[in-house]
């Protein structure tokens, strides 16, 4: 079987300096610092450095924020249209764009999500147009563990010789709903899963504003590698996730109370980090960002 991604020429384009931000370049060959900000001064006018930034460093951190469940979904618009979480059992009551990421209880019940994310993976890989970025806002942060561990795909790929390069870009990848939810405590409804048939995305992956290419990969969603014997195909994105993620290539980012991050889904991965569930506490605001349907425009 075979879709269409709707492949096109794409030039890169000219990235603009974000001259309104003071940003500070992590040493890792991606993401930086947002320094003096507070998000909730920021006007919708900011929108474009803003994305700008985003683009040009993949993630973004702002430090010592506090805002309302308003402002906070105000600041997730100025990157795009929200994409609500599925699991609507974990929204944010009066508040449905943000989804509750916690191991806290209200009256003998969970008010967030509690078992995702902890293999590396790219958010709604398994969406004919996957998240194109997330955020997260952290609201209680545990004493220990928790903390997101982040790599650019991007790097990965612009190391390896013409010839690989090429050999990967002409390779798809089908994503599954099925995969990812596959003996999860939190399940979607039935509805739920009708809505999400198997997709096909390309494994190499152009971003739409940079033109930049990069590995579209992840594990917990992946069903096959098309054209292989699924083993193989498996064996392959794990070979590629595990260059990728090289221990000198992963950011590590240890959560403070106020902590805002956020980062470009086309071209990074990223995963969850263990924790002390029973004895300690973690309430994290999640936002996601509507994507586009990946493509490769390869020249």
């Amino acid at each position: 079987m075979a879709l269409d991604h709707g492949r096109h020429e794409v030039a890169p384009a000219a990235v603009a300096p974000a001259a309104r931000l003071s940003l500070e370049p992590l040493d890792i060959g991606f993401g930086a610092r947002v320094r003096d900000v507070r998000i909730q001064d920021l006007v919708p006018a900011a929108a474009e450095a803003l994305n700008d930034a985003l683009y040009r460093h993949q993630l973004l951190i702002f430090e010592g924020q506090s805002l309302t469940a308003a402002e906070y979904t105000a600041f997730g618009n100025m990157f795009g249209p929200i994409e609500r979480h599925l699991l609507e059992q974990f929204h944010l009551p009066q508040h449905p764009d943000i989804f509750v990421i916690s191991n806290l209880k209200e009256n003998g019940r969970a008010i967030g999500h509690t078992d995702g994310g902890f293999v590396w993976h790219t958010d709604m890989g398994f969406a004919e147009r996957p998240a194109a970025a997330t955020m997260l806002y952290t609201r209680e942060a545990p004493s220990k563990g928790g903390d997101t561990i982040f790599a650019s795909t991007y790097l990965s790929f612009e190391g390896l010789p013409d010839d690989e390069r090429s050999y990967y870009a002409g390779l798809d990848v089908i994503h599954s709903f099925e995969e990812l939810y596959r003996g999860r405590k939190a399940q979607p409804r039935d509805e739920e899963r009708k809505r999400w048939p198997d997709v096909i995305h390309p494994l190499v992956r152009t971003h739409p504003v940079t033109g930049r290419n990069g590995f579209y990969l992840g594990f917990g969603d992946v069903r096959a590698v098309s054209g292989m014997e699924q083993d193989a195909g498996l064996e392959l994105i794990k070979r590629l996730a595990d260059l990728t993620t090289q221990p000198q290539r992963v950011y590590r980012h240890t959560w403070q109370v106020g902590d805002v991050v956020i980062w470009d889904n086309r071209g990074m991965l990223h995963a969850a980090t263990p924790y002390d569930k029973d004895n300690d506490r973690r309430l994290v605001w999640r936002i996601s960002v509507q994507g586009e349907r990946p493509f490769q425009a390869m020249s």
